[in-house]
C-alpha cells in the first residue's frame, strides 16, 4: 500500500500516524464491512472474533476460564464492549436458536400454518 496518498509526509510522526490510521483502516473494512457481507452466524461477527469459528465445548470454555483466572485474578471476562454490534441479549438469542435451529424451524412452520404472525 503506498500510503504517500494518506500521509504525503514521510517523517517520524508521518510513520506513527500511518501505522496508527491503518489499524482503523483494516478494522473498517473488516468488521464494518466484511463481517457484513459474509456471515454465517451473525452472533459471532464482532470485534475481534472470527465467523469461521463456532465456539468451543463447555469444558475447554471452563479450562481456559480457570487459565484466565489464575493469570489475571482481578481480569473481567467481558461479553459486551464499546465496539459490540449487537447487544448481549440478542447475540444470546441467535446463539440458542443456533442450536436448536430444527426445532426453530418447525415451530415457525407450524407457527405460520396456524396463521399466527
Amino acid at each position: 500500500m503506498d500510503l504517500s496518498v494518506v500521509f504525503p509526509v514521510y517523517n517520524e510522526a508521518g510513520n506513527v500516524e500511518a501505522l496508527v490510521a491503518s489499524s482503523k483502516i483494516a478494522a473498517k473494512g473488516v468488521e464494518d464491512t466484511a463481517f457484513y457481507r459474509y456471515y454465517p452466524l451473525a452472533s459471532l461477527n464482532e470485534v475481534g472474533g472470527d465467523p469461521e469459528h463456532f465456539g468451543v465445548s463447555l469444558n475447554k470454555f471452563h479450562r481456559r476460564n480457570l487459565i484466565r483466572r489464575e493469570l489475571w485474578p482481578h481480569g473481567m471476562i467481558s461479553t459486551a464492549t464499546h465496539d459490540t454490534k449487537r447487544g448481549e441479549d440478542a447475540r444470546a438469542r441467535i446463539l440458542t436458536l443456533s442450536e436448536v435451529a430444527g426445532e426453530w424451524s418447525e415451530a415457525n412452520v407450524l407457527r405460520f400454518a396456524m396463521g399466527i404472525t
